[in-house]
């Protein structure tokens, strides 16, 4: 395997952690939900150095319109420190959907029984005003987004995604939950089974290059305690919940599949075709072509999205020094040390561990997965969209990819990037049963002065 560091990379963290409640009843792609899926948790931290700085977004609305600017930049950021992302505690969470562009969703219908109805591509409910985006009111869950704003001092800077150094990196792993195990002195361990949703899971990047030309937002920025004399305009424009997009503006659209190559036990895929359901198997190591739903020329149609889309090998939990065992095993059984556990249920065990103990805080336990340096190979050297694991250990694998750019910076311009955050339910994965699971994200961007 052919290593490609990518070289003068200058990197800035967005680190997330997302926990998710899953209750699923049905056993096929688009599995329909027992009820809302609760995000119980979410922190996202920044950090990086002067050459790439990050801010929270800010809005306020002004006579009937919502106007967005930067908060402070700085090295680090804690999102939930910050009053304008609180609407992340109160999500409902994330049920499966699909996405070629970040502004054309499709939602499965739902029979009345709750169980979803797909029979084909026009089953399917169009959402492009973002409704089912960051659902806090009522059951259904959805997608969601967090706009935030990125600058850099360099003359033609390229942002890309990248797995970055010790302790930090772009990654999407399962979080372990707590299962008995009467083998163990306690009588409790870490289930580290890969599980469905982090499978499944996607993360996109929408980025509109516009110059806001209203005097408004830039002036609402001068008149805010966050300015910074050295910006003299913003870029990024995109809609509000309710609205549609312009369609007379350009957006570019970036998909981040993590743990490309990782599937559930199950290894049977159900995949959406232009006729109905189609039947496949997968094995773990492979990698099985994702063709999301897509809104072209009036029609609905399977995307290939090879051209828009980074890969990531699995993500592991690193392995702890001469040891077989994880060091997250090694952190469950010390944050259990002096605690009186007689009465705990696996509940308990999870919010010691992961909320008191850990304080929501993975990076520097998890290795991220090196990305497939080159997307196309993944489909070209496929058969019937599959790629099998004897041939994906072959591919060459890179910290980022070099086709994959988010976009190029203009020096001191602050730009505004709007990430997505969703379950792509034409994924082979989004199949199997699943309870009680959760993941943490981390996304970190890089920047260099080579194209």
């Amino acid at each position: 395997m052919i290593k490609k560091p990518y070289k003068k990379l200058i990197a800035a963290s967005l680190l997330a952690v997302i926990s998710i409640t899953m209750m699923v009843t049905a056993t096929y792609a688009w599995f329909s939900l027992a009820g809302s899926p609760a995000l119980t948790g979410v922190q996202i931290n920044v950090g990086g150095d002067n050459t790439i700085m990050l801010a929270p977004d800010m809005s306020v609305e002004v006579d009937g319109q919502m106007i967005h600017y930067p908060g402070e930049f700085q090295k680090t950021m804690n999102i939930v420190r910050e009053d304008s992302y609180k609407y992340l505690k109160e999500l409902n969470g994330l049920s499966p959907v699909s996405t070629a562009d970040g502004i054309h969703w499709f939602v499965p219908t739902a029979a009345e029984a709750g169980v979803s109805d797909v029979l084909s591509l026009e089953d399917f409910t169009m959402d492009t005003d973002l409704t089912y985006a960051n659902q806090t009111e009522g059951t259904e869950g959805g997608y969601a987004y967090v706009d935030f704003w990125v600058v850099s001092p360099m003359d033609n800077c390229t942002l890309r995604i990248s797995t970055g150094g010790d302790g930090e990196g772009s990654y999407l792993i399962q979080l372990p939950d707590v299962v008995a195990d009467a083998s163990t002195d306690i009588g409790y361990r870490l289930n580290m089974e890969n599980g469905t949703i982090a499978a499944c899971a996607r993360v996109g990047f929408l980025i509109n290059n516009d110059q806001l030309t209203d005097n408004l937002s830039m002036q609402t920025y001068i008149d805010s305690d966050e300015y910074n004399e050295t910006y003299k305009s913003l870029r990024g424009i995109y809609q509000e919940p309710g609205t549609v997009v312009n369609p007379e503006m350009e957006y570019s659209f970036l998909i981040y599949e993590p743990n490309g190559d990782v599937h559930t036990g199950e290894g049977i895929a159900y995949i959406q075709t232009e006729n109905g359901f189609s039947m496949d198997t997968c094995e773990d190591g492979s990698y099985m072509v994702t063709n999301p739903i897509a809104y072209e020329n009036g029609e609905r149609v399977l995307k290939d999205v090879k051209d828009i889309l980074q890969v990531q090998k699995g993500s592991i939990w690193t392995k702890a020094a001469s040891d077989e065992e994880t060091t997250l095993e090694q952190l469950f059984r010390a944050s259990l040390i002096g605690k009186n556990t007689s009465t705990w249920t696996e509940e308990d065990y999870m919010t010691n561990f992961y909320g008191k103990y850990l304080q929501n805080q993975y990076s520097q336990y998890v290795t991220p997965g090196e990305f497939f340096a080159e997307t196309w190979s993944l489909y070209y050297y496929g058969n019937s969209n599959k790629t099998s694991a004897d041939m994906v250990s072959t591919l060459d694998t890179s910290t980022t990819v070099q086709d994959a750019r988010l976009i190029k910076l203009e020096r001191n311009v602050p730009q505004r990037i709007r990430m997505y955050i969703w379950l792509e339910g034409q994924d082979v994965d989004c199949n199997s049963t699943a309870a009680l699971e959760y993941f943490t994200l981390g996304i970190e961007l890089a920047g260099s002065t080579e194209d």
